[in-house]
């Protein structure tokens, strides 16, 4: 994974924690550290970390649980990422990487809220990121 597309995916990542609900931001913040990992490599963290981030995806305690499924997928972008290029939001499933549904329920809520599209929703929130 090139730095370019580290820095763009971890914005993204970064935008949607802040847009998600409190259990789908756990899923987010699993995510960014998984990114790191597969953009750092071993040198990130030390092998007992892994495999407990690893295994939290099968934890019966619903936040950890969310954190271990995001942090399977942030590792998942690096493979991914090599290979084909960044994914973008609106994918529910791309190879590995999974965008959960609560994620496009919550954007979809927001939407309807704001009385905007989807994707102006998604757009919205880059822009305030990056602000």
């Amino acid at each position: 994974m090139t730095e370019q597309k580290f820095k763009s995916e971890m914005r993204r990542a970064e935008t949607m924690r802040g847009l998600a609900d409190p259990m789908m931001a756990e899923y987010w913040a699993g995510y960014i550290r998984g990114l790191r990992r597969a953009y750092h490599g071993e040198k990130f963290g030390d092998p007992g970390e892994h495999e407990k981030w690893l295994s939290a995806a099968n934890s019966r305690d619903e936040s950890r649980k969310q954190r271990g499924r995001g942090y399977k997928d942030g590792l998942a972008f690096g493979e991914v990422s090599s290979r084909i290029g960044r994914p973008s939001v609106g994918n529910t499933v791309l190879d590995k990487i999974t965008v959960p549904g609560e994620l496009k329920t919550a954007l979809e809520t927001k939407s309807e809220e704001l009385g905007i599209s989807l994707t102006d929703t998604r757009r919205e929130a880059y822009r305030k990121f990056t602000e």
